[in-house]
């Protein structure tokens, strides 16, 4: 049956007249056959299936999408190896794209193989459910449902068998109790945006036959042979049915599998659907019919897509499906199966070669090997689309203003990012801009964070003071070793744990991987200041650190030179996972036409970072320097022999002090004697850093002459400077904190701090005499020296 004009509707097939023993039985199949091959899309009536169970799964659906963000979670598919349960929106793929829907998968209800490693590894699908404990009316009513499209998906596939010339049960040896058969419940919230459409984008099926119960909302559309696109508005009582790409290839290229989509609801209107999927057993290996010559003649060949070629095995095929659409369950459970998985990894180049190379390439204009220096403010583009793409964040590698972005600036990034083991880094002006832009991005006006109470002063100030301002409350752990202290502190609104992997001034090493598993307990971020180790000798992320920031003032750039700082995303923290926590991260963002960085980047793992930077950075415009970022590429790339140096020369220091009877205290995690000498060895063994507090008998007036009576110690507010340095916290740093609160930090009056340089260990020596001597005399001796 030809046809001149394409259709504008899909074709009505009542199928009771396939049970009729007095309907025309030729005339039945023929319009079946027609509807099968001519579009591969039809409706069905007739089908017997109550219409109070087809309601009641709609209704049902329609709850469990409205029970609570953390209800759905509880049954999120990333926990299940079969690709069974809640999937978020944006999290599946379609053509490469997020899909604007969220979804319940659900299949036969069965255990798990015990399976070998010679089994096919389609095998591996086979297993439970997940069903939540909040909706329980849910498994009863779907998996009856399921029952029901099960048995008309049979029935049409009898029929087809029927009208391909063959007998009617010709297909049921492979669709027998093992077949492999799914159901997904499906919500799709109206788009965000315009330019959001994409509920599902198009595809195939890759199966034999798909059924969908649709409600009274449209959306489904079925490409017609010369493109053009069918709307397959909702009937009453009607199931959609549609040939799988496996029955297009059993029939030689004779029934049509055919391309659909859904395009998203517009705003404020909400879609539900039921789709179920007909396939043979995982194992089965379907040979293409033996057609009748007169339909042989018509087949018109497999129109496979080259790039996604179909299995022999129905096992393989979904599969593949499955491993293409949820790269998080994916990298979970299957990451076994990923290229390259079966080869040895590529080594990791090791750090010295990283704080060198991480980053740069010689300057593609004059093959400079140095990175060089782009004084400029902004970037020329090619065209309008190329000036266009940039700033809709589909081109990510132009630059578009140095507020933004700089391509000195971005060697950096990327050099710190590869030294800390993260997925992206952002630099900024300064190291309190770095660490008030990574707690922006996740907290809001209302919002609470958890921190450490030892903390630098000029952190303790901005988050008590400033943060209050901007109406983010902040709790303080008093003593940072309680992690009950930790725990009971986190409330419902808070947002992240933050905390200095090693404390300034006192030297105190956090328990990272507990406080870590403590944050991502409770669905939170752990954000660390790695600023007194840097990563030649701690890298936080391997500890459970999701968000690592930097005063790159201080021992990354190590000369006291420039000024700035840098926000590393470790890429770890699922947002999605806590999207209601997140709307910043995960919800449109009206400042780009709708984007949600979650969704578009957060399979690339740089979510966070991105939207750091161009919306924060955006916005209030902290930039660095590209002078001080090539500044701070010099230090970095002596990092690690400076540290070792550095850290010799502090433990050399410490010990010293600790035997000095005009010492009531050093700290300094290398000494046998410090709280943290334990911790310091599990985490920092390649030493704990340079810098150390004193804390002199004699209380003020003493810490105030000792640092008077140095001279080869400067006398400044830095650390991690060439230079040894020193300062008296409780007059300076950590003034404007009041007794108690320079207590908790481990200020006391006659604390100094020390950042012990790269001079000779004699000479730092016998100046600290000098000051211990001026302390304990009580002289004044301000007139000369370095300070």
């Amino acid at each position: 049956m030809a046809t001149s004009a394409p259709p504008t509707t899909l074709p009505v097939i009542d199928i009771s007249r396939f049970r009729d023993p007095a309907a025309d039985p030729a005339a039945f199949l023929a319009e079946l056959r027609y509807a099968a091959r001519e579009i591969g899309f039809f409706y069905v009536i007739g089908h017997g299936v109550d219409p109070e169970l087809r309601a009641r799964a709609l209704a049902v659906s329609k709850r469990f999408f409205a029970l609570p963000e953390a209800d759905r979670l509880a049954v999120e598919n990333i926990n299940s190896p079969q690709f069974r349960g809640y999937t978020r929106t944006g999290t599946e793929y379609t053509e490469g794209g997020p899909d604007w829907r969220e979804q319940l998968d659900i299949g036969p209800e069965r255990a798990a193989l015990d399976l070998g490693p010679d089994d096919p590894a389609y095998l591996r699908l086979i297993g439970p459910n997940q069903w939540p404990a909040a909706l329980p009316e849910l498994r009863e009513t779907v998996l009856a449902w399921q029952a029901e499209a099960l048995r008309v998906s049979r029935e049409v596939l009898r029929a087809l068998a029927a009208a391909l010339g063959q007998d009617s049960g010709y297909f049921d040896q492979w669709f027998d109790e093992e077949a492999a058969v799914h159901v997904k419940v499906v919500h799709y919230p109206g788009r965000p945006s315009a330019d959001v459409d994409q509920g599902v984008g198009a595809h195939k099926d890759y199966g034999y036959l798909a059924l969908l119960q649709q409600d009274e909302i449209g959306g489904l559309q079925v490409q017609a042979r010369d493109g053009s696109w069918i709307d397959a508005t909702p009937l009453p009582d009607a199931f959609v049915f549609n040939i799988g790409e496996m029955l297009e290839i059993a029939t030689r290229g004779y029934l049509r599998a055919t391309r659909h989509r859904v395009v998203a609801p517009q705003p404020g209107v909400d879609r539900y659907s039921l789709p179920f999927f007909l396939g043979p057993r995982l194992d089965a290996v379907v040979e293409p019919l033996d057609l009748p010559a007169e339909l042989a003649a018509e087949a018109d060949g497999v129109t496979e897509d080259p790039n996604n070629p179909l299995k022999p095995a129905y096992g393989e095929n979904a599969l593949i499906g499955w491993l293409r659409s949820h790269p998080r369950v994916v990298e979970r459970w299957w990451s076994d199966l990923l290229p390259g998985a079966d080869e040895p990894p590529e080594p990791r180049p090791a750090f010295e070669t990283l704080q060198v190379h991480a980053g740069a390439r010689p300057d593609p204009a004059t093959g400079a090997r140095a990175v060089p220096i782009y004084l400029t403010s902004s970037y020329v583009f090619r065209d309008a689309a190329h000036a266009a793409d940039t700033f809709a964040l589909t081109d990510l590698e132009t630059h578009a203003y140095t507020r933004l972005s700089n391509p000195t600036t971005a060697v950096v990034e990327e050099r710190v990012a590869a030294l800390e083991g993260g997925t992206a880094a952002v630099a900024v002006g300064s190291g309190q801009a770095a660490t008030t832009l990574a707690l922006l991005n996740l907290a809001r006006a209302g919002d609470h964070l958890v921190a450490a109470a030892s903390l630098y002063g000029g952190t303790r100030t901005l988050l008590e003071h400033t943060f209050a301002d901007l109406g983010i409350e902040v709790t303080f752990v008093d003593d940072p070793d309680d992690l009950d202290a930790w725990r009971a502190a986190i409330r419902p609104t808070t947002k992240a744990l933050f905390g200095e992997s090693v404390g300034n001034p006192r030297g105190n090493v956090l328990d990272l991987a507990a406080v870590a598993e403590i944050a991502h307990t409770a669905g939170v971020p752990f954000v660390v200041d790695n600023t007194v180790p840097t990563p030649y000798l701690l890298r936080p992320i391997e500890h459970g650190a999701d968000i690592v920031v930097h005063s790159t003032t201080k021992f990354l750039g190590g000369h006291g030179t420039a000024i700035g700082g840098i926000v590393v995303d470790g890429g770890t923290f699922d947002f999605g996972a806590h999207a209601d926590r997140y709307p910043g991260l995960v919800a449109p963002d009206p400042t780009y036409q709708g984007l949600s960085f979650w969704e578009r980047f957060g399979p690339d793992r740089i979510a966070y970072a991105l939207r750091l930077r161009v919306r924060l950075l955006r916005d209030l415009g902290p930039a660095v320097s590209p002078l001080n970022s090539f500044l701070l590429l010099q230090g970095i790339e002596t990092l690690s022999l400076r540290l070792d140096r550095h850290t010799a020369n502090a433990e050399r220091v410490a010990a010293w002090l600790a035997a000095r009877p005009e010492v009531v205290r050093v700290d300094h995690p290398s000494l046998p004697t410090s709280p943290w000498h334990a911790a310091a060895r599990r985490y920092l063994p390649r030493g704990a850093g340079a810098v150390l507090s004193v804390d002199l008998a004699g209380g003020l007036a003493a810490g105030r002459r000792f640092v008077e009576g140095l001279r080869l110690f400067s006398h400044l507010a830095n650390i991690g400077d060439a230079r040894s340095l020193a300062i008296h916290p409780a007059s300076t740093t950590h003034a404007q904190l009041d007794p108690d609160q320079r207590l908790h930090a481990g200020v006391t009056p006659g604390l100094v701090r020390l950042s012990v340089g790269l001079e000779g260990i004699d000479d730092l020596l016998a100046d600290l005499a000098g000051g211990l001597a001026a302390a304990a005399a009580g002289t004044d001796s301000s007139a000369e020296g370095s300070r």
